[in-house]
């Protein structure tokens, strides 16, 4: 007969003959010396079984792969915006983008002949761009932002300039006069493709305005902002990076990599497809924050887009 003690990493067997030779050497009775055995069985399968245990704990480990796939395990947080830097002739790297003239918010209340344009407390006019009134994009026919405010100007008009490298000259390609409601919010205008405008053209600097025209038989009273666009050619980095982002994700790349007008329209388009999230709405509110335009940050969106 044999006697087995199986436990996990172990097997001891017993045979009669050694329990027998066991057994002449050391008296006593035989259901002793199965017990003796068995026991001992028991503590040796016992100490294999720990030890088989603690191995297999410490090689089941997690071990993340070096590649990062597109996903969402955390919400998404602040679209800070980081400010363009353009490459400076002459050096190894890139430098910041130069603060360029400009002017992003209008002055105050203009009066003219019917009444006040912009009533107290209305707030101003905001062209949406960087404190360097640079914002860079690339479409080659980019959507414009601006905030509006509450007035009783019935007009607005939007004009794109074709400046020269010294900005001294500039050439108007495109203009157009719209229709307003006179309520305050976040409007825009997307240049059209059909009206023989050219494309913008990489590395160039464009400069554009939205005027409220309070007077039309006076346009010395029109409220304007103004500032700048330049169309650019993201790297493979960033066209990489946009690939694998997920769609909700995609104004923060552009937020991170400076390319201010792809954060706005992206960004937008979400919170007017949105309305009520609040995750959109804190985000938005944090992009206006990064670039000191935190007055604006509640206005409503105009969600329907002026085509001009």
């Amino acid at each position: 007969m044999a006697v087995f003690a199986v436990f996990p990493g172990v097997a001891l067997s017993l045979r009669d003959a050694t329990a027998e030779s066991i057994h002449k050497s050391f008296p006593m009775p035989q259901v002793n010396i199965y017990k003796t055995f068995i026991a001992a069985g028991l503590m040796i399968g016992l100490f294999g079984w720990m030890e088989s245990s603690f191995q297999s704990a410490s090689a089941l480990q997690f071990r993340a792969t070096g590649r990062k796939l597109p996903g969402r395990r955390v919400g998404a947080g602040t679209r800070a915006f980081v400010s363009p830097r353009l490459e400076a002739p002459g050096t190894r790297g890139p430098a910041p983008a130069p603060r360029l003239p400009g002017r992003r918010q209008g002055a105050g209340s203009r009066g003219n002949e019917t009444g006040e344009c912009l009533p107290a407390n209305s707030g101003p006019l905001v062209a949406l761009l960087p404190a360097t009134n640079l914002g860079l994009t690339t479409a080659a026919y980019p959507q414009f932002f601006w905030s509006l405010p509450a007035s009783n100007a019935s007009l607005a008009e939007f004009a794109l300039y074709d400046v020269d490298a010294k900005r001294v000259n500039r050439n108007l390609i495109y203009k157009t006069t719209f229709s307003i409601t006179g309520e305050a919010g976040i409007a825009s205008l997307s240049l059209p493709k059909d009206v023989n405008l050219p494309p913008l053209k990489s590395g160039q600097n464009y400069r554009w305005s939205v005027s409220l025209i309070c007077n039309p038989g006076d346009r010395t009273q029109d409220v304007t902002v103004n500032g700048w666009v330049q169309r650019v050619t993201p790297s493979s980095t960033v066209s990489q990076q946009l690939k694998q982002a997920d769609p909700r994700d995609r104004p923060a790349v552009y937020a991170q990599n400076g390319i201010w007008f792809n954060t706005i329209e992206t960004l937008v388009d979400q919170r007017c497809a949105r309305p009520k999230d609040a995750a959109l709405a804190g985000s938005w509110s944090e992009l206006m924050k990064s670039v000191e335009l935190e007055v604006i940050a509640n206005r409503p969106l105009i969600c329907v887009k002026d085509e001009g």
